[in-house]
């Protein structure tokens, strides 16, 4: 029998006498599911990466050990939309990411960080980044967090940029000639 990924079929029974007295209705799903190679770690990971190529922002997973320093496990390639940083280079060391944040963001940041590791809360900031030679952007990131055995913790999140916005929102509050 073939089956394929993420399919579900559904069946309903209905069986009834001749007069309708003894009716007896019934229904079952039945879930299909692929077990090949590209339903494993390495597919999953390219479904991803295809998925997250059509999304305006970064994806990402960061992680913070016990010992205090941070990694990036995961990051998508938005990421060089963003922070003009490759993929790799962020997973390989993440202060090429905090080293763009504005050094009057950053301790903020940080903080925001640490208060969302202690109570396992949202971790929500916005915050801009300097990129040489670029104007200063503007960043919205969220993600969420969980405890990981070892006591790291891990956020599942994402950062997009609110640069526009932020300018809509600032040329809307600029006061307005008076009409006389």
């Amino acid at each position: 029998m073939s089956r394929k990924t993420g399919w579900s079929r559904y069946f309903m029974l209905g069986v009834a006498d001749d007069d309708a007295s003894h009716v007896a209705t019934g229904s079952a799903a039945d879930l299909l599911y692929q077990h090949s190679a590209d339903t494993g770690m390495a597919g999953l990971a390219e479904r991803l990466n295809r998925l997250s190529e059509h999304v305006p922002g970064v994806l990402h997973q960061f992680v913070l050990y016990p010992d205090g320093h941070g990694a990036f496990p995961y990051v998508s390639k938005g990421v060089y939309r963003i922070y003009g940083v490759t993929a790799e280079q962020a997973v390989a060391d993440a202060s090429t990411i905090f080293n763009l944040l504005h050094p009057d963001d950053l301790s903020r940041v940080q903080q925001s960080i640490q208060h969302s590791a202690h109570t396992l809360g949202l971790w929500k900031e916005e915050f801009r980044i300097c990129r040489p030679g670029l104007p200063e952007r503007w960043l919205n990131g969220q993600a969420s967090p969980q405890r990981l055995d070892d006591g790291s913790v891990l956020w599942h999140g994402y950062v997009y940029d609110i640069t526009e916005k932020n300018a809509r929102l600032m040329s809307c509050r600029k006061p307005r000639p008076a009409f006389g």
